[in-house]
Parts: structure tokens; sequence; C-alpha cells
């Protein structure tokens, strides 16, 4: 009963920002139908339909939907954590914001960036259509679109914000009080590719949201989550930008290496990360009841 609980919220919460952006899409196009009717316009709905599809369109309609769902999302969050649940470590802020830390999410998040490029060119060789489609989706999330700073704070950090209030404070937060750990951050990952809904995005979001658990889980605060999407999102802008003054053969050498060590280092900055914030000794302790209790439970029923 408790992992179908968690599971049919977790479905709620997911479904809460594809809701807020569907309708927020109808009412941009409802906007620009009845203004252009208003002046006299004739309506024309493959031009209204290449509008709306438009990447300067695509982008305002981001902006609101993160704006709304960290004003209300956010408002939700600060009351349930300091109200239902205040926050009795304080020092663990302060752990996430050492220089140490951040270096270590900092270079986590770039090598996640690499790892889930080489998971797109596999993407890319296998399913080649697919792939061609979202590079034209791709193409509207550039630093061509709108002016650098504008889709830096769009991307690079209102969208974590938005992302991770829902997807890591809400989503996986309810899921993990059904399923253990490993469970929970795949069916958040999931969630989170779903999201996203188109295949590439989806392959490489669903893995990127384990990782984002990962970091949730160890820094047991959105703070911990919010750095690295961050960090994520604004790496693939300092690539493009590479891709602007670096030559072909410059590029290509650099992303090889790049890729290279992000496969070789992934994994330690990963258990660098679980050092950095291991897991409360009660917390621990807790699981292991658990656990025993679970198999004195399965020896019962064998």
């Amino acid at each position: 009963m408790k992992k179908l609980k968690s599971l049919g919220f977790a479905v709620i919460y997911l479904l809460i920002p594809i809701v807020l952006q569907l309708t927020l899409s109808a009412m941009i196009s409802f906007h620009i139908v009845a203004v252009r009717l208003l002046h006299g316009v004739e309506y024309d709905a493959d031009k209204l339909e290449a509008w709306i599809s438009s990447a300067q369109i695509n982008m305002i309609l981001i902006m609101l939907v993160n704006a709304t769902i960290i004003v209300g999302v956010g408002i939700w969050y600060w009351y349930l954590r300091k109200v239902h649940q205040p926050v009795k470590e304080t020092g663990r802020y302060r752990r996430i914001l050492s220089p140490q830390a951040i270096v270590t999410i900092l270079f986590l998040a770039f090598a996640s960036q690499f790892v889930c490029n080489i998971l797109m060119s596999v993407f890319q060789n296998l399913f080649p259509a697919i792939y061609a489609d979202y590079m034209k989706l791709a193409d509207t999330m550039s630093l061509k679109t709108m002016p650098a700073p504008a889709m830096i704070a769009i991307v690079g950090i209102f969208g974590p914000i938005a992302e991770e209030l829902v997807f890591r404070g809400m989503v996986f937060r309810t899921l993990r009080k059904g399923f253990p750990f490993a469970v929970a951050a795949l069916l958040s990952g999931i969630c989170f590719g779903i999201y996203h809904m188109n295949w590439v995005q989806g392959v490489y979001a669903s893995c990127l949201g384990v990782v984002l658990a990962f970091v949730y889980e160890r820094t047991r605060s959105i703070l911990g989550a919010v750095l690295f999407h961050m960090f994520f999102n604004c790496s693939s802008y300092l690539l493009e930008l590479l891709g602007d003054v670096l030559p072909d053969g410059v590029l290509g050498l650099v992303y090889l290496i790049a890729m290279a060590v992000s496969v070789v280092a992934f994994i330690p900055l990963l258990r660098k990360v679980a050092r950095l914030f291991p897991v409360p000794k009660k917390k621990l302790q807790k699981r292991e009841e658990t656990s025993m209790i679970q198999e004195e439970e399965d020896d019962e029923n064998v």
C-alpha cells in the first residue's frame, strides 16, 4: 500500500509541470489569436503554428513554466520544510557550499555532460532520424536563440531550480518513502525523462535523473541537486562557445580527451561525493533494522 501511494503521488507531481506547460501554451496561443483578430489580421492556422513553434515563443513558455513552478512549488516546499519538517542540521548547507564540495559537484556535472554526450552519440547511430528531429529542437535552446545572459538565466539557472523542486524535491522524495534508493532513483529518473517529451532527451534525462537523485540523497538537500543541475546545463553552453572559437580539429581532440577523462573519473567522483556527504549513523542503523525485519518476515513466509 505504501509503495502504491508513493507511485500515485509521484505521478501526480509529474503531471504538474506537464499540465502547466500545456495550459500556458494554450493561453499563449489564445492570446496571439485574439490580438491578431483585434488588429484585423486574418486567421491563418499554418502561420499561427509556425509562430507558436518558434524558438522565441518556446523560450518564453519555458520561462513562464519555470517562474510558476519556482513561485508555487517553492512556497509549498519552503512551508513543508520550515514548518512541518524543520531542518535540524543547519551545518549541511555550509558543507554543500564549501569549496571542496562545489568543485567536486562541478567536476561531476562536467563528467556527466560528456558521458551523456557518449550516450547521445550511440543514440544517433542507432536512430538517426529521431536524432535529427531532436537536433532541430536543440537549435532552439542554443545561444543563437536569445542573448547569452537570457539563455543562461532561463536554462542554466531558473530551469534547474524549477525542475529540482519538482523531480527531486517532490517526485524522488515521495518515491523514497516507499522504495529503496535504487528503485526510487530509477523511477524518478524515468519521470524526469518523460517530462522532456522526446526520445533523445528522455534517454539522457533519465540517466541524469538517477545521478541527481544520488546527489540529493547524499547531500540531503535540494541545494546540492540544484548546483549540479546548474553546472550541467551551463557546461553545454560552455561547449557551444568552445565550438565557436576552436578549429574543428582542435575541438574534436578536446572532446575526445574530455570524454575519456569523464568516463574514467565518473565513478571516482560519485565516490568522492559519497565521502563528502556520508549517510548519518542513525539513518544507517534504521536501514539495518529495516533490513533485519524484512529478512525475518521473509523467513516466516518461507
